[in-house]
Order: C-alpha cells, then structure tokens, then sequence
C-alpha cells in the first residue's frame, strides 16, 4: 500500500526534516498510482487509484465525485491487462465479433453473385485483345503520319504540338559519333548525346543549332594514344564555377544542359 497526502503545508509549523519526509511518502504514492486496498481517503473527482485486490489482481479505478469505476484489470503475477466485463470490451466485444462462422456465412462467394458479377472468366472472354478490333480501331498505322514528330524535329525542340512516340523519343536520343580530329562541333539539331573518340589533343567547339532547355551527354574515349587535353568553345562552363575537364586519359561521361543560346552548363 501506498498512500498519502501532505494535506495543507503550513511554513510556521513545518520544519524542513518533515516536509521531505512528507514529500517522499507523496512521490510514493503518485509512483504507484495511488495503490491501496480500499480508496484513498484524499480521493478527489477525476481522480486514478489503484486497488490491491489480491496478489493477482490490481483495479485501475476513476473516481467520478461518488463511485469509483473500474475501467482496467491487471494480474501483476501474470502481467496481463484486461478490460472489465461490464465495460465495452470483454463481454460486450465478444458478443459483436466479428468470427469465422460469421464470415463463412456471409461471405461473398460465387453462389451469391449476380448473373452480371465481373467474374475472371467474364474478364478473360471480354478481354480486349487484337482479333477483336474493330476495323476502323485507332492505331498508329491508320493515323496521318506527319501527326507524328520525326526524331529530327524533337532533336530541334520543333515538335509544336505534334504527337512524340517512344519509338521517335528513342530515336532522337541516339548517340552520334563526331569526327576523330583536332576540333569538333556538336549539331544540337543532329543529336542529343554526342560520342567523341579521340587520338590526339582537341576541342570542343561552341555547338551549332543550340536548343534552349536540352540536357544531353559526351561521352568521351581514347581512341589511341594519350592522355589527350581537351580545350572548350567559350559558351562552355561550369555550372558550379569549377575548371572544366581538360585532360582525356580514359573514357569519361559528361552531362550538358544548354542554359540559353550561347550558355552550355557542364557539371
């Protein structure tokens, strides 16, 4: 048992010895809930206590100003928690469960479904699929070719408001290889991703036909020789104001984003 109150401190009578004493024994009975065979005498409304029942049950109560209600049961033996019976938990739980007999009863099986209940065979025989189109379906071979854009129009931003197929996205994007010599210029309106092979020191020219917004690659190697240095046309910098690469002496990926006409931004 646990139990106690200071009731009211008086500083003329209360010595400093007996208010820690009184202080200890309240911190006792806070730390254990109040704990106690019957109800603690300095009970208040709103107020959890605790009663020892026996070695095997403890009841959290709430003390609602007249009654106290027992809201929780717990065996401090076993350390098991459970709802009271008269509460909205054990019995009453028990009695609206939700069981296996009642969802073996109610269960949406195929004796209960409607004679139009979506069923996997009725997926599988309406099914759309190529021998049931019709003969006028929508497919790209009946559509107007120049509705689509070519892969050199998405290369040149040009697409307007033409449709932009995978198959053309693809084609686009294809790598184009630039000449093996001393100086190269890329053609944005030619490709997107550029692949240099190199034998000697060379540089990179100001690309031509430039596409504000496009984001492509360089992907660099030696062809033979090297290490190669590699010079850069003037629109090219770097995006975090550090040199730009300047020495080829093995394969190297570089990522471009052409800012605005005039301004190519390298990592």
């Amino acid at each position: 048992m646990s139990q106690f109150d200071f009731g009211t401190i008086n500083p003329d009578t209360k010595d400093g010895t007996t208010l820690a004493s009184d202080l200890g024994a309240w911190r006792d009975a806070l730390n254990t809930f109040h704990g106690g065979a019957s109800r603690p005498s300095y009970v208040q409304a709103g107020m959890l206590w605790r009663k020892e029942v026996s070695g095997t049950l403890w009841e959290l109560n709430i003390y609602d100003g007249s009654t106290d209600i027992v809201i929780a049961n717990i065996n401090p033996s076993t350390n098991v928690f459970s709802l009271p019976n008269d509460s909205v938990g054990n019995a009453a739980m028990q009695a609206n469960a939700i069981n296996t007999g009642n969802i073996v009863n109610l269960a949406v099986t195929a004796g209960k479904l409607g004679a139009d209940a979506v069923t996997t065979a009725k997926i599988i025989n309406l099914a759309v699929t190529a021998d049931k189109l019709a003969a006028n379906a929508v497919i790209r071979s009946k559509i107007d070719a120049s509705a689509f854009a070519s892969g050199a129009e998405i290369r040149a931003g040009q697409e307007g408001g033409a449709i932009v197929s995978p198959k053309d996205l693809a084609i686009a994007h294809q790598e184009l290889t630039l000449p093996n010599a001393a100086s190269v210029t890329p053609d944005m309106h030619a490709a997107v991703n550029f692949t240099i092979g190199q034998s000697q020191n060379f540089t990179v020219q100001n690309p031509i036909n430039q596409v504000s917004g496009r984001v492509g690659l360089f992907l660099f190697f030696i062809a033979s020789g090297g290490p190669h240095t590699i010079s850069w046309g003037a629109n090219f910098s770097s995006i975090k104001g550090e040199p730009l690469p300047d020495i080829l002496d093995s394969g190297m990926i570089i990522p471009y984003y052409c800012e605005f006409v005039g301004s190519i931004r390298l990592p």
